[in-house]
């Protein structure tokens, strides 16, 4: 496409070579940060003029570089605009600049919109936040509907099915940023501990992964490699409570392997323009700047990716300035002729964000497969983060510029995806004897029907 569009303008001007103007080759600089500025401590204070600058820019930066601004009405983004230069002091630091962004902007409720300020350590805020598991008391079937302590309950909460080191019980479950007022006392589900390791680990059918960053692309590949000796598995279990986020590209790769299936991926609405290529440049500039441990395949590809975006920037210089969105359904391919036959569990939580959450997503296409766990982070709707930075208060921003919907259902942003069995308790032990129910036919079908009565639930059942 790069090359056809060289061709035209050559033809256009008669064969001769064809030059950016100045003002071309400066909107495509405009946003860069050089490597060694990653991290740079901002000033202690800033001048109202300056805020304003950097207000400006901000402005600037999600109408150009966000792929979620056309799904906010005009007249809401000017509320947030005039909310933000609303009374501004003489002089503010850069972190209380910071905010009043993140106040202003607290609609998107978008936990991939980041800003962050370096003074020591990174001082990072987002427009989102993540809703936390709060789970009642055990409550009874009866022909009647539910009972708690032999008597009817009443509660308007949802009741989810648990495993528990007895098996199955049923629990009403309400997501919520703090303790919510109910009829019953509702507790929180404690967090699940986040064990250190390698970024894959493999035995039997077990794996985990523990990351999907590019500078541990070793690893990954070996994760999509494990994924033709585990079809022979009869049970597979993926822990992905703390994957993180990072490159669902291994994901894709790993279940089209995996799979046997054509897969549906996130419905996308990818945003390109001279902002978005310069975010690139920043984002994969800050990650080999920052991960002086990746290994020699993260490296190379690190390396690769920064010059590929220099490229797009100088190629883009003859058309800027320029925004486009495309919006299009996207498929995981079939590379293996036969469906895995096996029963899969895939272990989720709040760690499990953004491409991570790709999993549940995938896996859900499955029959069979059980998602256990934890509601997943909810910091997919708008990713693929492009990073940039305001000039006066070096306050960091970081926006998507693909947005996602799920084709099958179940996802929101902050919520995440819901599991089919919730744990109370350590993940490890219900990961072992969930397996060894997944074994026994009647174990799995008491299961199976339990996921099947909750509502909602879109994954196909055996």
């Amino acid at each position: 496409m790069r090359r056809a569009l060289l061709a035209a303008l050559l033809v256009a001007c008669g064969g001769a070579e064809v030059r950016p103007t100045p003002a071309q080759q400066a909107v495509v600089r405009e946003l860069l940060v050089p490597e060694a500025e990653c991290r740079a401590p901002g000033p202690s204070t800033v001048t109202r003029a300056e805020a304003l600058a950097d207000l400006d820019r901000l402005e600037h930066l999600f109408a150009r570089g966000y792929a979620g601004h056309g799904d906010v009405p005009a007249a809401r983004w000017a509320q947030a605009a005039a909310e933000v230069r609303a009374d501004l002091p003489a002089d503010l630091s850069p972190l209380a600049l910071r905010d009043r962004i993140v106040g202003a902007y607290r609609f998107l409720a978008d936990n991939h919109v980041g800003l962050w300020v370096f003074a020591g350590d990174r001082d990072w805020e987002s427009t989102g936040t993540h809703l936390r598991p709060f789970a009642g008391p055990p409550l009874q079937r009866s022909t009647e509907g539910w009972l708690l302590d032999g008597e009817p309950y009443g509660g308007t909460a949802d009741v989810r099915p648990f495993w528990t080191p007895e098996g199955l019980a049923w629990r009403p479950v309400i997501l919520a940023s703090e303790a919510p007022d109910a009829e019953v006392p509702f507790e929180p589900l404690p967090p699940q501990s986040l064990r250190a390791g390698p970024a894959f680990e493999r035995e039997g059918g077990r794996v985990v992964l523990r990351s999907l960053m590019t500078p541990d692309a070793d690893a990954l590949e070996r994760f999509v490699a494990a994924a033709t000796p585990l079809r022979d598995e009869p049970v597979v279990t993926m822990d992905m409570h703390g994957t993180g986020g990072g490159a669902d590209r291994y994901l894709v790769r790993f279940f089209a392997r995996f799979a046997g299936r054509r897969l549906s991926y996130w419905t996308t609405g990818t945003l390109t323009s001279e902002a978005t290529l310069q975010g690139a440049a920043n984002f994969w500039g800050c990650i080999r700047a920052a991960r002086g441990d990746a290994g020699e395949a993260g490296r190379a590809w690190l390396d690769e990716r920064i010059a590929r975006a220099h490229r797009e920037l100088d190629e883009a210089a003859l058309r800027a300035p320029f925004r486009d969105l495309e919006r299009q359904p996207r498929h995981v391919p079939r590379r293996v002729p036969e469906a895995f036959g096996g029963r899969l569990i895939v272990a989720t939580g709040p760690g499990c964000a953004s491409a991570c959450e790709t999993t549940v997503l995938l896996a859900r296409q499955l029959p069979g497969t059980w998602i256990v766990g934890h509601n997943t982070s909810g910091t997919m709707k708008v990713g693929e983060l492009r990073w940039y930075r305001l000039e006066h208060s070096r306050i960091w921003l970081a926006l998507g510029r693909r947005a996602h919907e799920s084709p099958i259902g179940g996802f929101e942003e902050e919520r995440g995806f819901l599991p089919d069995l919730w744990v109370d308790g350590p993940l490890g032990p219900a990961l072992e004897s969930l397996e060894a129910c997944a074994r026994d036919a009647e174990c799995a079908a008491r299961v199976e029907d339990a996921i099947a009565a909750t509502t909602g639930a879109p994954t196909p059942r055996r």
